[in-house]
């Protein structure tokens, strides 16, 4: 008997074999198998273990869009008292509530021969100007009567060489006539220069002055 034709009991080869060779497909490299990976069990059921995947961060993630900020609340300029309110300028105490209108441009109140005229018909009334208040028009355009009157808590207004229409009240009524209006006594007349030098209109004005003083 030939040594290629002994056979050996496969528990004898499995003894002097104990790592089983594998021909792969081509016959040419023998390669030991692969030792099987244990399973881990677990109340008889396999767990395997979740692989965790990286979260791939979002692609062309446009910027956030700049949140509008509200614009500050613009701050209000101080008001200046004069925006409020005229800076009164009369002559006379107004202890009567008397108020005496002229017109004159580019002066404080009369020239000096009216205000002398002024004085004398007061004087003839039994006046004086600390019972009343003189106020020239010209440096208050922009105030109406409404405010004129209430400033000086007037009840009866003279107003000499000023009509009616030209100071905008309400009514309108002829020079040396006597007039009610809104509780008051209003007269109207001719400047004090023209009537300085013109004895007609003087004598008017003095019928008018005691009919609305009740001399």
């Amino acid at each position: 008997m030939s040594l290629n034709n002994i056979q050996l009991p496969s528990a004898l080869v499995a003894d002097l074999y104990p790592h089983s060779l594998i021909q792969d497909a081509d016959a040419k490299i023998m390669q030991p198998a692969q030792a099987i990976a244990p399973v881990v069990t677990n109340n008889e059921k396999e767990i395997t273990p979740t692989p965790v995947m990286p979260v791939a961060a979002p692609q062309n993630t446009l910027p956030a869009a700049p949140v509008a900020q509200p614009a500050p609340a613009p701050t209000p300029a101080p008001v200046s008292p004069a925006a409020d309110a005229p800076q009164w300028k009369s002559l006379g105490q107004n202890a009567r509530n008397i108020l005496i209108l002229v017109n004159n441009p580019g002066i404080t109140f009369l020239p000096d021969e009216e205000l002398a005229f002024l004085t004398q018909m007061l004087q003839a009334c039994k006046l004086s100007l600390g019972d009343v208040a003189l106020l020239n028009l010209a440096q208050y355009t922009q105030t109406g009567y409404q405010q004129i009157l209430q400033q000086f808590n007037s009840k009866t207004v003279f107003l000499f060489g000023v009509s009616p229409g030209e100071w905008e009240l309400p009514i309108n009524f002829p020079a040396f006539q006597v007039q009610q209006f809104d509780g008051r006594k209003f007269l109207h007349s001719p400047g004090l220069g023209e009537m300085m030098n013109d004895k007609l209109l003087k004598t008017k004005l003095w019928a008018s002055l005691k009919a609305i003083l009740g001399l």
